[in-house]
């Protein structure tokens, strides 16, 4: 009879595989498996907390290890790599049926993830096995990274991104309808510009289109300032989140200006180079300036046109 070297355990948790290959055994918080006929280590696995009960799957392709204390279960996923023989974990697998799904190309993992009490869809890429993410990466010319910034976690992220014309300041638009305009110094966000569906503000200015042109003589603004940031607001008008207003902020001030709601969906819009006036298009056969005389609609002639805008020329 041969015996092997002594190996630690705690709580007399040792337990072979049902198809007698491995043999699985439980240090305090670590889980440990062997093979058996060599009794090299092949997995190290780290829990939590300490391991009261362990069990293996009846085809020795899972292994359960509950921990009483903490009242949960611990789940995850493991990619072995055929190629560079590399192994990669993902946490928190929902066990659900579907729950896993990949692109046609094979490029990116939609996983279903249960984390905090919640359900999540993460999407995986299948090149690293990282979650894939929404950051504004920052280098210098050089290929140096100056920073990286990502304005929240675990949901949709950046959606359009956009310089001063001083390039001291870099607006960020995001999913969660809020614009970050962040500083050129330290790349940190100075500020957060959100899009209320109420303003309370008396001295905010709205200009509502309406169905029939409105009569002249409307109310002048206070002087704008050199420096001005445009961004269109994804309403809750539908469930579509169909943008049809334009908010203008005051980048000095750091406060909002001015709302121009459309009837339609704003399609684009455009600054002009020279002076403090917005071009914006709705893809009908008007195109509406705004300025901070006010705000007026331009019919372009001929009948069956839609207007999109193209860049203003350029000063001389």
């Amino acid at each position: 009879m041969n015996f092997s070297e002594v190996f630690k355990l705690s709580n007399l948790l040792c337990k072979f595989s049902p198809d007698g290959k491995y043999l699985a055994s439980c240090v305090q918080y670590r889980l440990v498996v062997r093979d058996v006929t060599t009794l090299q280590i092949l997995q190290l696995y780290t829990c939590l907390d300490q391991i009261q009960h362990m069990e293996w799957s009846a085809d020795s392709l899972f292994i359960l290890c509950a921990m009483y204390k903490r009242g949960l279960v611990q789940l995850r996923i493991t990619v072995w790599s055929l190629c560079t023989k590399s192994v990669s974990y993902i946490k928190y697998p929902k066990a659900c049926p579907q729950g896993i799904t990949f692109t046609r190309d094979g490029r990116y993992m939609a996983l279903a993830e249960r984390r905090d009490c919640r359900d999540y869809v993460s999407i995986f890429v299948c090149s690293d096995w990282q979650l894939l993410r929404y950051k504004i990466l920052l280098y210098s010319l050089d290929g140096r990274l100056l920073s990286a910034y990502c304005a929240y976690e675990w949901s949709l992220g950046i959606k359009s991104v956009a310089w001063s014309p001083s390039s001291q300041f870099l607006a960020v638009g995001s999913y969660d309808g809020k614009v970050r305009i962040l500083n050129h110094v330290t790349w940190k966000m100075i500020t957060e510009f959100s899009h209320p569906a109420t303003i309370n503000n008396p001295k905010i200015v709205v200009y509502k289109e309406a169905e029939k042109s409105p009569k002249p003589g409307l109310g002048r603004l206070s002087f704008l300032p050199p420096r001005v940031l445009a961004t269109p607001l994804s309403t809750t008008e539908s469930k579509y989140n169909v943008p049809n207003a334009v908010w203008v902020w005051d980048v000095q001030k750091l406060r909002l200006f001015v709302v121009l709601e459309q009837l339609s969906p704003v399609r684009s819009f455009q600054w002009d180079p020279q002076q403090p006036r917005l071009a914006i298009c709705t893809g009908s056969s008007k195109v509406y300036l705004w300025s901070p005389a006010g705000c007026v609609s331009v019919q372009v002639p001929g009948e069956g046109l839609f207007c999109t805008l193209r860049p203003w020329l350029p000063p001389s």
